[in-house]
């Protein structure tokens, strides 16, 4: 059965069902899906449909794990992540962070960053459109993995300062 744009039942969005159908769908489709995972299609369509006599059928973590890689979306890890109250982010390489003066800076850019696709965003129309959010997006999480990488390195300060 070919799959197209869709083709898939309509998911409630903020449900679990629902990150595995994106997820499903950033690998191209369930004959992708299944080929990562050794499921069968019906499978996969079982587990990505919401319905009442598929309410308990759920993805393994190999399988989550597989697809999660193949397609480089993290859609069910974030939505885990965001149930139980946290975000998920990427931290920074060793590479990209380690000067706390240098990250304490581009937190700064990257919040004027957010502010400026904001204004830009409601001087436009007065909404925030697709675009526009991916945008501030963005900037948004470039802001907090800058902050996150000075934070860590304040900590090891604090933890230097307490055993030195």
């Amino acid at each position: 059965m070919a799959q197209y744009p869709g083709a898939y039942k309509p998911r409630q969005p903020g449900t679990l069902k629902a990150s595995y159908a994106e997820l499903v769908e950033r690998c191209r489709g369930q004959d992708r899906a299944a080929e990562l995972t050794g499921l069968s299609q019906s499978t996969i369509q079982r587990i990505t449909d919401p319905d009442s006599a598929n309410r308990n059928a759920h993805f393994k973590v190999p399988d989550v794990r597989a697809l999660q890689a193949a397609s480089g979306c993290m859609v069910v890890t974030e939505f885990l992540a965001a149930e139980q109250g946290y975000l998920l982010f990427r931290p920074l390489t060793d590479a990209d962070a380690g000067n706390l003066p240098q990250d304490l800076a581009a937190v700064g850019e990257q919040v004027g960053r957010l502010f400026a696709e904001f204004a830009a965003a409601m001087g436009n129309d007065g909404r925030v459109d697709a675009r526009e959010a991916a945008r501030m997006l963005d900037a948004g999480d470039g802001m907090v993995a800058r902050y996150m990488a000075a934070r860590s390195q304040l900590k090891a300060r604090i933890r230097e300062a307490d055993h030195g």
